[in-house]
């Protein structure tokens, strides 16, 4: 178990991302179950988040530093668990005790390996964690805009062509689209390197199984069991994010979950007692269902911390050298 500081913090005086820039600028990022002359995995460096607003500037910055650095980073991040305080005599010690602590540091070499990593500039990658947390709080507001609209677009396609084909369509403008982008921009592709077959594995659950169970049976079953079947999604994904990403939810999380089942329950369950068709929606819903939330936890697991975009937090750290100079 390492060794841990808990920080208790107000946000209106000082940012997350602020004590993430400070966390960094003293750690040690490059050297496994160590910080300077103290060795063992108790010595490790740790990054403990509450949310998955917490992970994603945690994950932003850390491959802020990735970038600078130019080496493989091993400072985890993982969710926070239970925080047992250390005895008092711990405390404060630098203040209790500042000559034992100066020497310690002193002889340590704490300093010099600081300055050895980091130079001497005090900011690793001003505004980067910023824009990941800003970016973190819009993303379901966004989420929902996208898949909301997904849904009316392909009630309104799905007539005209078949579902399979109109799927095919869609992800083939989709990749069009993202490549133009990629081209225009000028972006590098190098973030994928090493990872792109996770990157594709969760892109054909997510995209080209989920879809096309989901456009088969909104055009061959019941289309209202489907989109109800459909809001299973994210709890399904939530359920499994605890054990598998080590996720935690909170008691207002987990009501919220409980209530959003039981609705579609309540609403499905009639449905499916009334014809054989509406029981093949809801199996091919549920295909979709398990496709969606397997992708999205096989993303976060091995594909987590990809940018969207090279440049983003990216464009800066290229062109700054290792003290900061453009």
């Amino acid at each position: 178990m390492p060794e841990a500081v808990e920080i208790v913090y107000d946000p209106r005086k000082v940012t997350y991302a602020r004590l993430l820039e400070v966390f960094w600028r003293n750690i040690d990022p490059l050297t496994a179950n160590a910080q300077f002359c103290d060795t063992g995995s108790q010595y490790r460096a740790v990054i403990f988040v509450h949310d998955a607003t917490q992970r994603a500037a945690g994950g932003g910055i850390k491959d802020a530093v990735a970038q600078r650095l130019q080496k493989p980073i091993v400072t985890e991040i993982t969710a926070a668990s239970q925080f047992w305080p250390a005895e008092e005599y711990h405390q404060d010690y630098y203040k209790k005790n500042p000559i034992r602590y100066k020497f310690y540091r002193t002889s340590c070499g704490r300093d010099r390996r600081l300055e050895a990593i980091w130079g001497r500039t005090p900011r690793i990658a001003p505004g980067c964690a910023e824009g990941h947390i800003t970016g973190a709080r819009l993303a379901p507001y966004g989420f929902i805009l996208l898949w909301s609209s997904s849904f009316i677009t392909a009630r309104v396609g799905l007539p005209l062509v078949s579902p399979l084909l109109f799927v095919a369509v869609r992800l083939v403008a989709a990749a069009a689209l993202l490549a133009l982008v990629m081209a225009v921009w000028r972006q590098s592709w190098a973030p994928l390197r090493g990872r792109w077959h996770h990157l594709a594995l969760a892109g054909v659950l997510v995209n080209g199984v989920t879809l096309s169970a989901f456009h088969v049976g909104m055009v061959t079953e019941n289309a209202a069991v489907m989109a109800l079947v459909q809001a299973l999604s994210p709890m399904l994904i939530a359920l499994s994010a605890v054990p598998l990403l080590g996720e935690r939810l909170r008691r207002r999380q987990w009501l919220g979950l409980a209530l959003g089942a039981a609705g579609v329950v309540l609403v499905v369950a009639p449905r499916a007692l009334e014809s054989a068709g509406a029981w093949g929606a809801i199996r091919l819903g549920f295909v979709g269902v398990a496709s969606l939330a397997g992708g999205t936890i096989y993303f976060g697991r091995f594909g987590r911390g990809v940018p969207l975009r090279s440049g983003d937090c990216g464009a800066a750290r290229r062109r700054r050298g290792p003290d900061g100079e453009r």
